[in-house]
This record gives C-alpha cells, structure tokens and sequence, in this order.
C-alpha cells in the first residue's frame, strides 16, 4: 500500500482552501480538503507523495490569481506549512532520485545534452500517447497579466490562440530537436499538444506540463523529467 502524509490543518486553513471551491482544477483533491476528519479544532486529510504535489500547485496557483493581499499571505503561508510537511518525506524524494539516476546517471556530473538525449529516449519508450496534461504554473507569456499587471481583459482574449496552463491538452508526441515559442527552458523537451477545448496545436516545454491523472505512470515520469530539468538544465 502507497504510504500517506498526514497534513494537519487548522479550521482556518481548511475554511480558506474551501473557500477557492470553484477554482480547483481537481476536484478528487477538493473532495479530499471537504471530507477531512475533524479532530478537536483540527482536520487531517492524507495524502500520497502526487497527490501533495497536486494541493501545493494549487494553492501556488491560487495565490498567483488572488488580488487580496492578505488572502495572498494566507495562501503563501499555507503553502510554505506544507512544503515543510512534505520535506520531512524523504522515502518517496529517495525513490524518485533514484529513478532518475537510473535514467541520467548521477545529475551533478552527467552532460546534459546527454542527459536530455536520455530522457528522451526513456520518455518515448515508456510514455503512453496520448495522454492528458496541462500545466504546472503560468506560461512564460502569462506572467505578466498574472503577475505584472497587465490588462485581463487582453489576456481573455489571447488566451483563445495562445496556450494557457490552465487549459488541458492531448500529449500527442514529444521531440527532441524541435523548437517551441511558448517554452520557457532552452534544451528543453518539445511537447506536441493539442488543446481540449478547441483542438488548436502547440508545441510547449515538456518540463512545464504534467499528466492530469495522477495515479497514472505519465504521471510519475513527467514529474521526474520535470523535477530533473528545472534542477539540472
């Protein structure tokens, strides 16, 4: 049986994520917050190793879109008390470094032009296409309407010919040569993607995506890819 981290939270910390309902793109993960077991002025939900990598990108997200600056210092300072509860798990940290240096070899002195070219190879092998996906955090194009003040009512309206993290897509093939302008990491692993919503094509960074079933296999070899590049490239 998959181990599960036990996340205590205060009635105020479960009220503040109830309170964000509509804006979560998983629902299984908010059933989890609403179900959770009272005990005394406290509630304990658990959680796997995915499915707290799942809430701490949500609250991350909610905190980008939130304009409530102390709604935003709540969020941050949820964010951060889980991000310690989740450091103190070292068994599954443990597995997927193994993992990767399975793949890469030993990251601090691998090429990385040839790890890349490893993970390629182990992706294409392994990965099942296609498969939904959507992003981690903001494009690199979104930063500035989510984060530097730019107009929303322009960003709706990029939005509908340009990707969005929120949106989900097809994973319909990955390459490794091919360029992207959407994709924020140079070397990074091209992703063709068709979006769900209106079947536009876009070839995104790899590294920014992950699968939307997280009890799938792409699911754990995205992250992986993911977690390596942005530490290592």
């Amino acid at each position: 049986m998959e181990d599960k981290i036990s996340i205590i939270l205060t009635l105020a910390q479960r009220d503040l994520l109830l309170k964000y309902e509509s804006h979560f793109t998983d629902p299984y993960l908010f059933r989890l917050i609403s179900n959770a077991v009272k005990k005394g002025n406290q509630f304990e939900i658990c959680l796997n190793v995915m499915e707290m990598k799942d809430l701490m990108d949500q609250i991350f997200d909610l905190s980008n879109n939130e304009e409530n600056e102390k709604l935003i210092d709540k969020l941050d300072d949820l964010h951060d008390y889980l991000y310690e509860v989740y450091g103190e798990d070292d068994e599954e940290m443990d597995a997927q470094d193994k993992r990767i240096m399975e793949i890469v070899g030993d990251p601090e002195e691998a090429d990385i032009d040839e790890s890349i070219d490893a993970f390629y190879k182990y992706l294409k092998a392994n990965l099942s296409f296609p498969c939904e996906v959507t992003g981690i955090e903001d494009f690199q194009w979104e930063e500035y309407y989510l984060l530097g003040g730019g107009d929303k009512a322009e960003y709706e309206q990029l939005k509908k010919q340009r990707p969005s993290y929120r949106d989900r897509y097809q994973l319909l093939n990955i390459h490794r040569s091919d360029e992207s302008e959407w994709a924020m990491g140079n070397g990074d692993l091209v992703a063709s993607v068709r979006r769900n919503s209106d079947k536009k094509k876009f070839m995104l960074g790899l590294s920014e995506l992950k699968a939307t079933d997280k009890k799938s296999k792409n699911y754990e070899l995205l992250d992986d890819y993911s977690v390596w590049f942005v530490n290592n490239a």
